[in-house]
């Protein structure tokens, strides 16, 4: 009883704790415990589910390849406040974009450096095309931004890449990331590509490899 009620002192001031903190930090932690669990890339071209398809736009959807299981234990309010910081601090400045978008991801304990397309990867790590909007003001009808906006494609196990847009749930494939996107009037330009690691992941034996692949999937 006393280990019982020890226990529960701690859970409840670790409750309050992560309660006291704002949306952005408290998806960075959820991110964190996830990624300290030994996440490795298991997404493919699964579609999103009813409640996923919002919590995941391109960025949640390439940088972090989660599976729908784990993004079922996020929230779309703290993934918008993921997506207000690097808005709000970006203005059109590429550099400025770079430093809002590499924080978020270093600060979820992910690693990024930047990698030629057909870098090989580890186990725990996956590859993403990132590109910026040229236009400061989105030109489409019915859309109000103003900041730079950024898209990012996923390379996938098999080679191809894929695509994941705002609250859509499907996934799109691609052969070859293209150098520019077009959307309506938008046109976004490729940036380069950028290797992502898990470093919590340790290397596993082909059959952890197949156990832990049926599991994200």
């Amino acid at each position: 009883n006393f280990l019982l009620n020890l226990h529960t002192i701690f859970k409840t001031k670790r409750e309050k704790k992560m309660s006291e903190k704002n949306p952005r930090e408290q998806a960075l932690l959820k991110l964190n415990k996830i990624l300290k669990q030994g996440h490795i890339p298991c997404r493919s071209f699964e579609p999103y589910g009813l409640s996923t398809k919002y919590v995941a736009n391109c960025f949640i959807h390439a940088v972090f390849n989660l599976s729908e299981k784990q993004l079922e234990s996020l929230n779309k309010l703290e993934m918008d406040e993921i997506q207000k910081h690097i808005n709000n601090s970006t203005a059109f400045d590429r550099d400025a974009i770079n430093r809002s978008i590499f924080s978020v991801i270093k600060d979820s304990g992910l690693r990024i450096e930047r990698v030629g397309k057909n870098h090989k990867c580890k186990n725990n790590q996956w590859i993403v095309a990132y590109y910026l909007s040229t236009s400061k003001h989105c030109l489409q009808p019915g859309v109000r931004r103003h900041y730079r906006d950024y898209h990012f494609l996923l390379k996938e196990k098999s080679g191809l890449w894929s695509e994941k847009m705002g609250v859509l749930s499907y996934v799109t494939k691609f052969d070859q990331p293209p150098l520019t996107i077009n959307r309506g009037l938008d046109i976004y330009l490729l940036q380069g590509y950028y290797l992502i690691t898990n470093p919590y992941a340790k290397k596993k034996t082909k059959k952890e490899d197949i156990v832990e692949e049926e599991y994200g999937r």
